[in-house]
């Protein structure tokens, strides 16, 4: 962000239903699990294409984006999914998705990605991560096979749902119609702030918004 963050709330849940809160300022976080070639190589080269599109979705500013710059904001928020991931614990996401990523330099194709802009700005950060089991896919007693995580960073609020099955998609449940934009797999171009809103009363509940296992 060009300017400070205060110290502000961070709220996190783990896999395992753990709730974690505290004060810090914003963006401090660290997680120490790249290499030195690859976060001041392609890691730090998609930080600074991502700046100005990232500040425009959390202050909810006007910007439009192009296909590519779609596929980099799809981009930006599966690495960042990822190193949050890192930062709980029982990382959940499938080590397939993180070589795929390194791969391809962009979102897995089996992650539906979504964004939404809240009404109201929060000086809060906000991440939760859920293991997620696809019943009717998966004998009984299997482990899970897919995770939702989500975020909610000013305004902007984003969803990964992912899993490593052939020919299946996840959907989000959505109570709330019309609030989440899916940016991944399906690539289209984006006008922010979008038409939909969410009210900041919904907020909590659009950010817990995972499939029903």
């Amino acid at each position: 962000m060009p300017e400070a963050w205060e110290v502000g709330p961070h709220v996190r849940e783990d896999a395992h239903g753990n709730v974690t809160r505290w004060q810090a300022v914003a963006f401090s976080d660290t997680v120490k699990r790249t290499c030195s070639t690859c976060n001041s190589g392609w890691m730090h080269e998609l930080e600074i294409k991502s700046q100005a599109i990232v500040r425009a979705l959390i202050y909810g500013d006007e910007i439009s984006l192009d296909m590519e710059q779609a596929r980099t904001l799809a981009f930006w928020l599966a690495k960042t999914f990822m190193m949050l991931s890192l930062a709980h614990r029982g990382p959940i996401i499938p080590s397939a998705h993180f070589h795929e990523l390194y791969a391809a330099k962009a979102a897995p194709r089996q992650c539906l990605l979504s964004i939404g802009l809240t009404d109201t700005w929060r000086q809060e950060i906000i991440d939760i991560h859920r293991p997620l089991r696809l019943a009717s896919l998966t004998p009984a007693g299997a482990p899970s096979n897919a995770y939702g995580i989500s975020m909610r960073i000013g305004k902007f609020v984003a969803h990964a749902l992912g899993h490593t099955m052939r020919n299946a998609t996840i959907y989000p449940e959505v109570t709330l119609p019309g609030v989440m934009s899916e940016i991944w797999p399906s690539v289209r171009p984006i006008t922010w702030p979008p038409a939909v809103t969410i009210a900041d009363a919904d907020s909590d509940l659009v950010v817990r918004m995972f499939p029903e296992v």
